[in-house]
């Protein structure tokens, strides 16, 4: 016999309702028999009356607006939501079919965050929710350019980076000593575990303040979410990016949720930074040593998993690197010195973030493309056709400062590999030559697979690939 189990009432195959083990204690026969009136309704049948205005009618209310919540009182203390906006109009057997689902395994999950989560009802693959995945669903970085390049210009003396440099993150100052550090950072999924994805996106968004050189303090959840989406998925991410912020010592403080067909997460953080110690992304230096402390290849990795094309080993490594937090790094760069500029390499890749060095600092990059760090898979990834319409963007909008300093030196694959968009990608450096072997030994004695990609050269601003 065929039975779904919502709010703790059975509906049998004959559409006759049995009081199961509801938590609303001795109003469940209650509940049930209006749920039941639901269920015959919904058939085409006759069912019993219920007095407008009555008790019975606000309960009937009140089972029909459950579409997505196992509970009929929230408790989102601390979080906005768009809940007045419900439709009244669901369907019981919506409401069955939720939640009429078995437990399972979801792949490409390490052993260790198995034990320690709770699994999901869901067998859904969240990357064949959207369109593009991670910050490969970002906007064309030269389209977002125009936009701002036409906002007029602020004047506050307090505002020590803004957005005309494209920076990783904005900075007030609030006293000689102590600035904000702000940002926001939210994407759609990337790989198919929800928990999984909820790290990568807290890591991605707690990655700007490092950038920065700022301490994370507080965050603010970033929630958009199908409106009859399964809650439990839901509940995962959130899980996910709270043990990274807990991971990370920032205290999540609330969030705003809205009703979208694609679920996108991320969170808005604010950090403490000293004033006089902000990193920013346009201050190279002509000799300067160029470093980057994660592989590339996020974009095409996870793009081959949403076409299923990757192997398991290939999204293994693009996960581990996407959930390793960018706070060694910056611990690093915070014992240095002579460290002159610093950005995380995100959505707009390896070549956009370049780009944007390059232009701030007036000097020329050149990149050897051979020792830049790659994840294993990346190329195969490419060779498979698995290229995201991000790295397209990216192409668009850097190659105009792109050229080749031997061309017969650089793959096709290898080339198209340097505009992909990273998601919870690593720190590009400029550092002083003489700190250079000192902060390489540093970060790599962190764990980090840190390497000496280039450096920068007086000139026109460009990027030589070598």
């Amino acid at each position: 016999m065929p039975e779904f189990a919502v709010l703790g009432v059975r509906l049998t195959g004959k559409g006759l309702p049995e009081a199961g083990n509801s938590y609303m204690g001795n109003k469940r026969r209650k509940l049930g028999v209006l749920m039941g009136q639901r269920w015959i309704q919904d058939r085409g049948e006759t069912g019993p009356t219920i007095k407008k205005g009555s008790a019975d009618e606000s309960r009937m209310a009140e089972v029909r607006v459950s579409r997505t919540h196992r509970r009929p009182l929230r408790t989102t203390a601390g979080f906005e939501d768009r809940e007045g906006h419900r439709s009244p109009s669901t369907s019981i057997i919506e409401q069955c079919t939720l939640y009429n689902t078995k437990r399972r395994s979801i792949p490409h999950r390490s052993k260790a965050l198995q034990d320690t989560r709770v699994q999901t009802s869901s067998t859904i693959r969240l990357t064949q929710q959207v369109k593009a995945g991670g910050c490969a669903s970002k906007l064309a970085p030269g389209s977002l350019r125009a936009v701002l390049d036409g906002l007029p210009a602020q004047t506050d003396p307090n505002l020590l980076v803004g957005f005309e440099t494209s920076d990783d993150a904005g900075v007030y100052r609030i006293s000689d000593h102590m600035a904000l550090v702000q940002t926001v950072d939210f994407f759609t999924p990337m790989v198919d575990d929800p928990f999984t994805y909820g790290q990568i996106a807290a890591t991605n968004a707690l990655s700007d303040v490092y950038a920065m050189g700022g301490r994370p303090l507080t965050a603010l959840a970033v929630v958009c979410y199908p409106q009859d989406g399964d809650m439990e998925v839901m509940g995962q991410i959130l899980r996910g990016g709270l043990a990274k912020m807990t991971e990370a010592g920032c205290t999540v403080v609330g969030g705003h949720s809205v009703r979208d067909a694609e679920m996108k997460f991320g969170y808005a953080v604010t950090g403490l930074i000293d004033p006089a110690r902000v990193w920013t992304n346009c201050k190279a230096q002509a000799e300067d040593v160029l470093i980057l402390t994660k592989a590339i290849g996020t974009g095409v990795i996870t793009t081959a998993l949403k076409q299923g094309k990757a192997k398991d080993g290939w999204v293994d490594g693009a996960v581990e690197s996407m959930t390793t937090l960018n706070r060694a790094a910056a611990e690093a760069l915070d014992r240095c010195s002579d460290v002159h500029a610093v950005t995380d390499v995100t959505g707009f890749g390896l070549m956009g973030h370049g780009r944007e060095m390059a232009i701030g600092s007036g000097v020329a990059l050149e990149i050897d493309t051979a020792s830049v760090p790659k994840l294993a898979g990346a190329l195969d990834a490419i060779r498979l056709g698995a290229v995201p319409a991000g790295l397209h963007a990216n192409r668009d909008y850097a190659e105009c400062l792109v050229s080749l300093g031997d061309a017969s030196a650089v793959t096709d694959e290898v080339r198209l590999l340097m505009y992909d968009p990273q998601t919870s990608g690593g720190l590009l450096i400029s550092v002083s030559a003489e700190s250079a072997d000192a902060l390489l030994k540093e970060l790599r004695g962190a764990g980090l697979p840190a390497e000496r990609i280039g450096r920068a050269v007086a000139g026109k601003p460009e990027i030589i690939l070598q």
